[in-house]
């Protein structure tokens, strides 16, 4: 999956699972507004979710694709 900071994305249910995050769910969406480093497989990003910025890896959220 190819994100990118500007992309749609959804959150998964398995968010709901992360301790250190409350009261976030599965089916939120946000928008990426920055992503970790390129060279590692644990790459972190930074989601937007109603004012609120959260870290999460790419396997708890899927992207939007826009369809024309």
């Amino acid at each position: 999956m190819d994100i990118k900071q500007g992309d749609l994305i959804i959150t998964l249910p398995s968010v709901s699972k992360i301790q250190a995050i409350v009261n976030l769910k599965g089916g939120e969406m946000g928008i990426i507004v920055e992503s970790g480093p390129i060279d590692t497989d644990l790459r972190v990003y930074g989601v937007l979710i109603n004012e609120h910025l959260y870290y999460l890896f790419h396997d708890e959220f899927e992207k939007l694709e826009e369809e024309c």
